[in-house]
């Protein structure tokens, strides 16, 4: 391919940079690669045209880049290069003056071409060879900015190709857009009457199958159903005994994929086996050949048992990747690193640990070491034994350790010590029957397996670690008698979105055989925010900022930084072991300007439901003599009820009734008014009514007797308290709302010992607070 430049209107001698620019590219090979289209301003596809039929530099008219590269083989890339010959016309400051700068123009180029292709976008700027500047970008279809790449040369086109197929922002669309099929061959595969347990060993042998060329290339010439799906199991089998897997697992996992000989489907219809392969082969082989690491087989796993709501049921919960990444940075994972997880599933864990160790070896020998000695895991049920075996053959080996039996057997713990690892994973199942297996029972398993002074990483739920009697309390001291628990961190509530789960986790990171010292201070972390966002059909995605949050994550934990969101404690085993349990709530939130509007809502909502000011306003506070402590328990300051716990289904609603007190935030938690219950006494006005609930510590001083509904606690005080003084700890008590905020953590346990400032701390503007001045600032408020 010849490059000829058609000629515009030039400022200075901006040819010579486009000369520049055409040796460059005929040098890298561009010229001899048939695969890709070369066209100088103006294309020949319809699609480009239109979108830059408005993208003229000057604001009027078309665009026409210097150059334009089209690939034959990928529709939806391209490679877009502006010129300039003054090198001081690079880049403008605001990158705006499109007109005058090479990287202003391309970039404006680039956002219009973006709307229907990703694009590479290229500014070259100077006359001489020695002195050009040059800015490479990626823009990504639909996104709103384009990406800066580092390399400040043009570079050959496979480099570009890499660069664009490893862009972690690339891979996570391409991700969302597997996990998009992932459910129309769901679908599909249950259109087929395939049950839902058996598709992902459906779709997992495929994927191995292809990796034989023979296969590859002759699948569609099979003549039957029959010979096809019989040739995909004995492909399995044979790609199996090439990856040396033992003998006796090689028998175990064909057996569990002899099904496709015999399901009707498969082994009848053709067709529909013939395309099903295509289709793997195109959208799912080319993901995994393309970005390594991905446990897609268990993310398709998921999907399919979600549509038999087995998930859950099994206590199954996929850990996201961002997450096993997450835990491997906190890991510290290295070349040597050896790394077993207990209950590995389908591999998450294994894949991310053996990702980072692949990425650090630097020969072939390490490599291998890694593959053949550094993995281990342990999963007990056979079909998805099958799955982990599947999926690390297909990253590329890892699976010579891993075994098909319970963690807990004796046999089973000797050899995985045998392997000396120094790194545990594990995301156990979770418990959802009382006599299911605890999840502590899986970290001290574990722990049990690791050298001393190993890391061991657990993902469990918040409450075990929260524990405070009973079996969860017996583990906590087993673990602590044994090892050290370094930190706990509260992950983020809807980590398991994607697989309709509801339970609230945390990570819990335990330093192996090494008994917790007394003085050993435990930091807890709020890992919480993740940014990530919940879209209806993709699932739970990265919002934009995850690789900056991580790494602010890891380096608060290497550096065992406290802040708003690191705290260290000594604790005990009857502590809850968590970052809500030991946060210190700055009171000074709670300002004058909010006590204020507090006082002006309560007599507002007094006066508006006909009240007097008699009526509302309690006698002027007392002054005591108190201990001198500035924070003290509530359950000090207060003698606290659990409330009624009555149903306003249940009772009759009556306009001028007693007030019933719900959960609500709003009209000081009054949802009705009732007819007294016989036997039953409401508490008086002046008691403090808190939502353990729903709107989770909204707390008001009741302006009438009331009743309340489930989860409202009320307060009396112990001591005189002026209206003033409650209606600021009903602020304090709010304040608290962030230990709560998420499930797994029940207020109504603990909220009573939550630190509030003692009564002789109470601010002074709280202090002079009078009938009067509040009167004022509620008529204020209604003449405003």
């Amino acid at each position: 391919m010849t490059l000829v430049l058609k000629r515009k209107k030039f400022m200075g001698n901006e040819r010579k940079t486009e000369k520049i620019v055409t040796d460059t590219l005929r040098r890298l090979g561009y010229e001899d690669n048939n695969q890709i289209i070369i066209e100088p301003q103006r294309s020949d596809n319809p699609r480009i045209n239109k979108l830059l039929k408005n993208a003229s530099k000057s604001g009027n008219g078309a665009g026409f880049p210097e150059f334009i590269i089209s690939f034959k083989d990928n529709s939806e890339l391209l490679i877009v290069i502006e010129c300039k010959a003054n090198q001081m016309k690079h880049e403008s400051k605001k990158r705006d003056k499109y007109n005058d700068y090479a990287v202003d123009g391309v970039l404006l180029y680039s956002s219009y071409l973006a709307k229907d292709f990703d694009v590479i976008a290229i500014a070259v700027s100077g006359e001489l060879k020695k002195d050009l500047r040059i800015s490479n970008f990626l823009h990504l279809k639909g996104e709103l900015e384009a990406k800066t790449l580092k390399a400040d040369s043009i570079l050959s086109l496979n480099e570009y190709i890499s660069e664009y197929k490893h862009d972690a922002k690339k891979a996570s669309l391409e991700y969302l857009n597997l996990l998009g099929y992932s459910k129309e061959l769901n679908a599909s595969l249950h259109k087929a009457k395939i049950q839902e347990d058996k598709r992902s060993l459906l779709i997992s042998g495929i994927l191995i199958a292809l990796n034989d060329d023979s296969f590859l290339s002759s699948f569609k010439k099979q003549k039957t159903a029959a010979s096809l799906s019989k040739s995909l199991v004995d492909t399995v089998a044979t790609e199996l005994e090439y990856a040396s897997v033992q003998d006796s697992k090689i028998q175990m996992i064909r057996a569990s994929f002899d099904f496709i000989k015999t399901h009707k489907t498969l082994s009848t219809d053709k067709e529909f086996l013939v395309n099903l392969i295509d289709e793997i082969n195109k959208k799912v082989n080319s993901f995994i050949k393309t970005y390594k690491y991905y446990d897609v087989i268990g993310e398709f796993y998921i999907e399919f048992l979600r549509y038999a709501n087995n998930d859950k049921g099994l206590g199954i919960v996929l850990t996201p990747k961002h997450i096993t990444d997450f835990f491997v940075e906190l890991a510290g994972i290295d070349k040597s690193s050896i790394v077993y997880d207990n209950c590995c599933g389908t591999g998450g864990f294994l894949i991310a640990a053996m990702q980072k160790m692949m990425s650090l070896a630097k020969t072939e020998k390490e490599r291998s070491d890694i593959k053949e000695k550094r993995i281990a895991g342990t999963e007990y049920q056979a079909s998805i034994f099958s799955l982990v075996c599947s999926n690390m053959m297909l990253h590329g080996d890892g699976k010579t350790n891993i075994f098909n039996s319970d963690c807990f057997d004796p046999n089973v713990i000797s050899q995985v010590k045998k392997l000396t690892p120094n790194v545990g994973f594990l995301n156990p199942p979770f418990a959802m029957k009382k006599d299911d297996i605890e999840e502590l029972e899986f970290v001290l398993n574990n722990l049990e397996c690791l050298e001393k002074n190993a890391i061991c990483i657990a993902l469990i739920p918040l409450n075990s670690v929260c524990a405070q009697s009973g079996k969860g309390l017996l583990l906590k001291e087993k673990i602590m008698s044994l090892h050290t628990v370094v930190s706990v961190g509260t992950l983020p509530a809807k980590l398991f979105y994607n697989s309709k789960v509801s339970t609230i986790t945390c990570a819990i990171i335990i330093e192996a055989h090494k008994p917790h010292p007394k003085e050993f201070k435990t930091s807890f972390y709020n890992w919480k925010e993740d940014n990530f966002i919940e879209l209806k059909h993709k699932g739970r995605i990265d919002g934009g900022n995850w690789e900056n949050i991580r790494n602010q994550w890891v380096t608060d934990f290497i550096n065992k930084t406290e802040n708003k969101n690191a705290v260290k404690k000594k604790i005990i085993p009857s502590d809850e072991w968590c970052f809500e349990a030991h946060i210190h709530i700055d009171y000074s939130v709670v300002t004058e300007e909010l006590f204020f509007n507090e006082v002006k809502k309560y007599i507002a909502y007094g006066l508006i439901n006909g009240l007097t000011i008699k009526d509302i306003l309690s006698k002027k506070m007392v002054i005591h003599e108190v201990d001198n402590k500035k924070i003290v328990p509530l359950h000090e300051l207060f003698h606290i009820s659990t409330g009624n716990k009555l149903d306003l289904n249940k009772l009759d609603e009556a306009e001028n009734g007693i007030s019933f007190v719900n959960r609500s935030s709003s009209n000081c938690g009054i949802t009705a008014k009732v007819n007294q219950v016989n036997k039953i006494k409401p508490y008086r006005k002046g008691a403090i009514s808190v939502a353990l609930g729903g709107s989770i510590l909204s707390s008001f001083v009741q302006w009438q007797d009331f009743y309340t509904g489930q989860n409202v606690s009320v307060l009396t005080s112990k001591q005189d308290m002026s209206l003033f003084e409650k209606i600021y700890y009903c602020l304090c008590i709010k304040a608290n709302e962030v230990k709560y905020i998420t499930f797994g953590r029940e207020a109504n346990k603990t909220y009573k010992d939550i630190l509030v400032p003692s009564l002789d701390s109470v601010p002074e503007y709280v202090k002079q607070m009078t009938i009067e001045k509040a009167l004022v600032k509620t008529l204020e408020k209604f003449s405003a």
